[in-house]
């Protein structure tokens, strides 16, 4: 059996690392699984003359890397005419890949990473039907647990985005008082919740009745603009977090951004596998945006290097990793003190880190996850 799946052109290879450790995970369970690489010049030829093969049996990508949206492509009519399966596996948000769910492919599945997406397509039922899968991230098999070399307390990765306050600021001059009034308000409904959903904080901003919905396009366009501000403010947040605590923050631009930063606490950009290394050198890392998104590829990733999670508000983290996490309230003043309280207490942050790892080899892998794919595309492993 071959399955299929792609490179592509990704910012500091990210994506492209996850594919090879997807690739590994189908071929450990006895699939001849190969990356086309969209970069190359051939790449549409390389993808054609597979899909000719009678033993290619299905695609698996992320997001929709390496699929037309187009239903006279050639390779839509060729995938429909041999009713091969796809499995989308989509990384963010459905207020970012709902357009991507209209490609036409007759045997179109939609993995989703959070359960809170789940929800949100109840709400929103934007997916055309196509069957709805919950896929967490996943991490490739990894070395032994290790902890005595780490000799970075906490870290934050990610991309600096643009200031929080003023894309706040810049609300009411590009649309107007009143939307910016209402994404305000969106924004103290996500500050009084335990448990904030993307959707209902916009509902009750706007003063929804609980089985009112809004146009698709004006609450697509409301989400976006409060999810973008909400992951920024994250960002920044942990990023000041992790430098104050004694630690980095990983990316372009916070070099700019956090203060009272040595040099060595902002090294900025960093390619996949020096991102890698950081981890492994790491005692805890911030792991996921707001409290919404409760699969984060850090989350996993972290716990997979021997590193303990830290996230905001998401406590169905536990369903993932056990007690293997820490868990922070980003309304709560001081969280630099109770960061250096839970940094300073090494043996039990070592006794979680063991326990997100134990729980992460146990359950989430590529390999496991991959299985689960071949079963809900109705195809059987080979081991």
């Amino acid at each position: 059996m071959i399955g299929i799946g792609f490179l592509c052109h990704a910012q500091h290879d990210n994506v492209n690392m996850m594919a090879r450790e997807m690739a590994a995970g189908f071929q450990a369970n006895g699939v001849d699984f190969r990356l086309v690489d969209t970069r190359e010049a051939d790449a549409g030829k390389q993808l054609l003359d597979l899909l000719q093969l009678p033993e290619t049996s299905f695609l698996c990508t992320f997001n929709n890397i390496g699929l037309p949206a187009e239903a006279n492509s050639p390779l839509v009519k060729l995938l429909n005419l041999r009713e091969l399966p796809v499995f989308s596996w989509y990384l963010d948000h459905p207020i970012i890949n709902a357009p991507d769910y209209a490609i036409p492919l007759a045997r179109h599945i939609l993995g989703q990473t959070s359960p809170e997406h789940l929800t949100f397509l109840g709400q929103y039922p934007v997916h055309h039907g196509k069957p709805l899968v919950l896929t967490p991230h996943a991490v490739a098999d990894g070395p032994a647990f290790h902890w005595e070399d780490k000799d970075i307390p906490v870290m934050m990765v990610g991309t600096v985005g643009g200031s929080p306050q003023e894309e706040r600021d810049s609300w009411a001059p590009k649309y107007g008082q009143e939307i910016a009034d209402h994404l305000n308000a969106a924004i103290e409904v996500y500050d009084s919740l335990e448990k904030p959903q993307l959707a209902d904080c916009i509902h009750t901003a706007l003063g929804l009745a609980p089985d009112q919905r809004l146009e698709w396009s004006i609450m697509r366009s409301y989400c976006i603009l409060l999810d973008r501000f909400l992951r920024d403010r994250t960002k920044y947040l942990q990023a000041q977090l992790a430098v104050d605590c004694g630690g980095i923050a990983v990316g372009p631009g916070w070099a700019d951004v956090v203060k009272n930063a040595r040099p060595d606490q902002v090294p900025g950009g960093q390619t996949a596998d020096k991102v890698a290394d950081y981890i492994r050198r790491s005692k805890a890392v911030f792991a996921g945006p707001p409290a919404y998104y409760s699969s984060h590829e850090r989350v996993f990733y972290a716990a997979s290097h021997s590193a303990l999670p830290v996230v905001f508000r998401n406590k169905i983290v536990s369903d993932w990793l056990d007690d293997g996490f820490i868990l922070f309230d980003d309304r709560q003043q001081n969280l630099t003190g109770q960061m250096e309280e839970v940094l300073a207490d090494d043996r039990a942050l070592q006794e979680k880190a063991e326990t997100a790892f134990d729980a992460c080899n146990a359950r989430h892998t590529y390999r496991q996850r991959t299985a689960g794919i071949l079963r809900e595309m109705k195809l059987a492993a080979a081991v």
